[in-house]
């Protein structure tokens, strides 16, 4: 199999808008305002909950932190980072 020189290029700012315009967009068209999440301190929650706060407006978004049974005690203190 040949080496490809070919290197994905992100722009990260731009997926960032589309995904802010989704969220809060399919959260409006559903009818609602504000939005409660689950933060467990992994990256996945924590982008979720920028995100959503970027759509929302922070004043909207009710994280509560929820570290799973294996979650590191880093894990809720990066959680409370978030908040």
């Amino acid at each position: 199999m040949a080496e490809s020189n070919l290197t994905l290029e992100i722009d990260t700012a731009l997926a960032r808008q589309i995904l802010v315009d989704f969220l809060r967009s399919e959260i409006h068209r559903a009818g609602f305002q504000r939005g409660v999440l689950g933060l467990s301190g992994g990256v996945d929650s924590a982008l979720t909950c920028i995100l959503a706060a970027e759509a929302l407006g922070p004043e909207n978004v009710l994280a509560v932190r929820m570290p799973y049974e294996t979650s590191t005690p880093e894990s809720y203190e990066h959680a409370q980072l978030v908040l």
